[in-house]
């Protein structure tokens, strides 16, 4: 498996890349059962990764995890009563994030011919 690995990365040309992620808490919003814990780290020298951290505050630790993405970003299903809620108050901790072009990091459109842009 490793030597398979290695000739795909070799003819693709791959190199890993390792940068430490150096997360910071800059907020935390407290709501009925949970706190949110917005966070930023980096995901490569100066790309700045912004997420959320919904943490519920009923239950045991540790709680299963589960990674949240949108293609329209983290604060669309972030509101009160919406689905991040609902799994977080079951229990479960939901990291979402804003992957490089999505959400908040999506680019901003160049023209009306841009179809990969945002606004």
């Amino acid at each position: 498996r490793s030597e398979v690995r290695r000739n795909i990365e070799a003819a693709l040309g791959y190199t890993d890349v390792v940068c430490p992620l150096e997360p910071e808490i800059v907020g935390i919003i407290e709501r009925d059962g949970y706190l949110i814990e917005k966070i930023i780290y980096k995901s490569e020298s100066d790309i700045a990764v912004p997420g959320l951290a919904f943490i519920p505050q009923y239950h045991t630790p540790p709680y299963p995890g589960l990674l949240y993405l949108h293609e329209n970003g983290k604060g669309i299903d972030a509101q009160v009563g919406g689905q991040i809620e609902q799994l977080t108050k079951a229990g479960y901790l939901v990291f979402a994030i804003d992957p490089r072009g999505m959400g908040e990091t999506k680019p901003a459109r160049v023209n009306n011919y841009d179809k990969q842009g945002g606004g």
